[in-house]
């Protein structure tokens, strides 16, 4: 990503998306816009209104003060509000402002748990006038640096009327999780320091021994040296990754599917369909802790429509990102949706586990995920049709899947936690491996040493070299398996043929044969000596 900034304080004009900190304002609601809206007001992680009880031009030119505007404003608005009913907290009521205050939380008001007997059909609004710059307050953030983005960067504060970085010293993830939930997330994944990841700053240094018990609302709440007092350099430029959490919601929704909201700006915000596809749904199905998406939706389109924000607009993921947010999109809260657009995904409920996987073959022990954990198949009884299922449903295609008879070889081992199926039966048609009858009878005879493994190979032909790289990782895996007396013979045929696969093309008649074959089919060939006959 290019260097730059993301803006994330008090406010940010010109469309440019920005988290926020307490008693922070925003204008908001249907129709909209910087300078026209429902007042609303951010405190403890969340958006919440305002009650338009002796609401007056007073109090409206504080709000537009607070938001830059040159002129004030043009009009207080109470009730019946054009901009619809709010959600979330009221946060303030009975509002008497002199006009010379420059926050709109400072006025005389009755304030949080005090903001009583007030429902949202009197959300207070404002018009505001002239043109507006950006404010800041002391204390305000934003993330910067080389490869900054919405939730991570280089940490840099506004104090004594001008930006600067924070020094490293002490900085951990107390530190941490105050700046993202100042900056509206939830908290942080992560913290850095000597300017690792985003770089090294300019100007000034600001903070040093920035030293937070956690729970406090703003950095410049912590213990800390004064302002400007500190004995560091740039290569001491802290940095944080917040957490941008993601979930699945919506009519029908699971663990593995429905619409994606993710949690930014303090609250939780739908994914507008712009550009939406599947490498997009692999990402968040990956966040989430999923192999990936077997398919994604648009228009709302079987989970519904979402409520509240809609937070991010144009998605276009490469599909190797750990996070959405890593992905190139609009700023956070820049979009032009509806939530008739709202995005969704499909998470695969199924992968191959084992400490020996091979990447690029569905190849290993089959665990699903059911009631809210992975667990294994088991493996008496399992036979070609149900790992046809399996591997369909990991996304490779049938036939060109083999499985393991347990009694016979065993690759990987035990697995662990539970056994989610048992006695399954495909006929060979289903989506979803469990959308196969299912059975309880075999459960005695299942334990971790039958668990269900497969091999599910890919369609097409891989380059040569990487052909010979998978032939030789799989004649180690071969001579490190578990095998019974019985099949002693057949693992050294094996091995033998597979030596003959992985040996130079040359122009000699057993070599021109295998030009004439995929390897990998070779290989699949040479396996199925294994199966059941």
């Amino acid at each position: 990503m290019m260097e730059g900034y993301t803006i994330l304080s008090l406010l940010l004009c010109l469309g440019v998306a920005s988290a926020y900190s307490n008693y922070d304002v925003r204008l908001a609601g249907t129709g909209s816009n910087a300078a026209n809206g429902r007042v609303e007001m951010f405190y403890d992680g969340a958006w919440g209104t305002v009650c338009n009880d002796y609401w007056g031009m007073n109090d409206a030119s504080v709000v537009c003060k607070q938001l830059g505007f040159s002129e004030g404003a043009s009009a207080a608005i109470r009730s019946p509000s054009p901009f619809g009913a709010g959600s979330g907290r009221v946060l303030l009521s009975t509002v008497a402002c002199t006009g010379r205050e420059n926050l709109l939380y400072d006025c005389n008001a009755k304030k949080l748990d005090a903001a009583v007997n007030c429902d949202h059909n009197r959300d207070a609004a404002v018009r505001c006038r002239g043109t507006q710059t950006a404010v800041y307050r002391e204390g305000a953030l934003r993330l910067a640096g080389s490869g900054s983005s919405a939730n991570q960067g280089r940490v840099e504060v506004y104090a004594n009327k001008q930006w600067g970085t924070v020094c490293d010293d002490y900085w951990g993830q107390n530190d941490a999780n105050v700046v993202c939930r100042q900056l509206g997330f939830i908290g942080a994944s992560g913290f850095k320091r000597k300017a690792e990841t985003f770089g090294q700053g300019t100007g000034a240094i600001l903070l040093d021994n920035v030293n937070c018990v956690g729970n406090e609302a703003s950095i410049v709440d912590c213990p800390m040296n004064d302002i400007g007092d500190e004995d560091c350099t740039h290569s001491e430029d802290a940095g944080v990754i917040c957490r941008v959490p993601v979930r699945l919601a919506g009519s029908g929704s699971s663990a593995n599917q429905g619409r994606v909201e993710v949690y930014a700006e303090g609250q939780w915000g739908t994914v507008c369909d712009d550009h939406w596809g599947q490498e997009d749904a692999n990402v968040v199905c990956r966040q989430l802790g999923f192999p990936g998406a077997s398919d994604f939706t648009r228009m709302a389109e079987t989970f519904g429509e979402g409520t509240g924000a809609i937070l991010l607009d144009n998605v276009n993921c490469v599909g190797n990102e750990a996070s959405i947010v890593d992905c190139r999109m609009n700023d956070i809260g820049d979009e032009d949706c509806t939530h008739s657009e709202d995005a969704g995904v499909i998470c695969r409920a199924i992968r191959v586990a084992g400490a020996k996987k091979i990447e690029g073959l569905g190849w290993g022990i089959v665990e699903v995920y059911r009631d809210g954990q992975w667990g294994t198949v088991c493996g008496v009884g399992f036979t070609e049709m149900d790992t046809n299922v399996a591997c369909r449903q990991l996304g490779f295609p049938t036939p060109s899947s083999y499985y393991f008879r347990h009694d016979q070889m065993k690759f990987f081992g035990a697995g662990t936690g539970p056994i989610s199926l048992t006695g399954v039966t495909c006929q060979g048609d289903e989506a979803s491996i469990m959308d196969c009858d299912l059975s309880s009878t075999a459960m005695a005879a299942c334990t971790h040493a039958v668990d269900a493994e497969v091999l599910c190979k890919p369609a097409t032909r891989k380059r040569e070299g990487e052909d010979m790289e998978t032939i030789h990782k799989i004649q180690e895996q071969l001579s490190a398996a578990e095998v019974s007396v019985a099949q002693e013979e057949k693992k050294d045929v094996l091995q033998a043929d597979l030596t003959i696969a992985a040996a130079p093309v040359s122009d000699g008649k057993n070599d021109e044969d295998l030009k004439e074959k995929d390897v990998l089919q070779a290989l699949s060939d040479l396996l199925a000596e294994l199966k059941d006959k």
